[in-house]
């Protein structure tokens, strides 16, 4: 009897398993970097919010409004495509902290099992920043 069935058997599920290891290892980099733009673009809203001649620095009462044009001019100022996100929101809840929130789809790489298993993932990430 010979050992090549098991040998290929075998090898096909260490493959496997380093492909999974390696698109779960892709989703968690992913996640990081949108973590990071998330950081970025709040750090950017407060001081876009603090810097605008109009609003008088965060003192007084933030609207939505002007929340959502500060987030299309620091990602225009930073170059951050807001076009590829599937959601994004920025609050401000007690007046001084600015929350951001963005998902992204995430992008799963040929390994067919894994696209099947939640076709829709996404990854998401939410940072706050507040003037000090």
């Amino acid at each position: 009897m010979s050992s090549i069935p098991l040998l290929g058997g075998l090898s096909a599920i260490a493959a496997a398993a380093a492909l999974s290891l390696m698109a779960t290892t892709e989703l968690q980099f992913q996640d990081r970097a949108l973590k990071d733009q998330a950081e970025l673009l709040a750090l950017a809203v407060v001081q876009d919010l603090t810097t605008t001649p109009t609003m008088g620095g965060l003192a007084t009462q933030m609207t939505q409004q002007s929340l959502d044009e500060s987030l299309v001019r620091s990602s225009s100022a930073l170059g951050a495509a807001l076009t590829d996100l599937s959601f994004v929101e920025v609050t401000a809840a007690d007046g001084s902290t600015v929350e951001v929130r963005l998902c992204r789809q995430a992008k799963l790489w040929s390994l067919y099992w894994l696209g099947n298993v939640q076709p829709n993932q996404a990854v998401c990430a939410r940072a706050r920043a507040r003037q000090i």
